[in-house]
């Protein structure tokens, strides 16, 4: 919540991601089918910014990749989460 600053890159989701994250009785982590472009050299453990796809910042997570395994999984299925939820602030 007080990542202000600090964050090394940002991942963009979709639409739909972005809904289900609006959704304050849903908890999800962020999966990579959801993204849609990753921005900026980050590693595993690094602060990250989710943004919308109108480039608007709606959160915070602690990366569970790099930025290179990152870009790598865009929108695949069967992935291990982005950031998981318990690391994740949504705004």
């Amino acid at each position: 919540a007080h990542s202000e600053g600090l964050a090394k890159g940002s991942v963009y989701v979709n639409d739909c991601t972005e809904g289900i994250f609006n959704d304050k009785n849903k908890i999800i982590s962020l999966l990579p089918i959801g993204i849609t472009k990753v921005e900026g050299k980050f590693s595993k453990g690094d602060i990250i910014e989710i943004k919308n796809e109108k480039a608007e910042k709606i959160g915070f997570g602690v990366a569970q990749y790099g930025h290179e395994k990152a870009q790598e999984l865009i929108g695949t299925k069967n992935s291990k989460p982005i950031i998981h939820y318990d690391y994740m602030f949504i705004e």
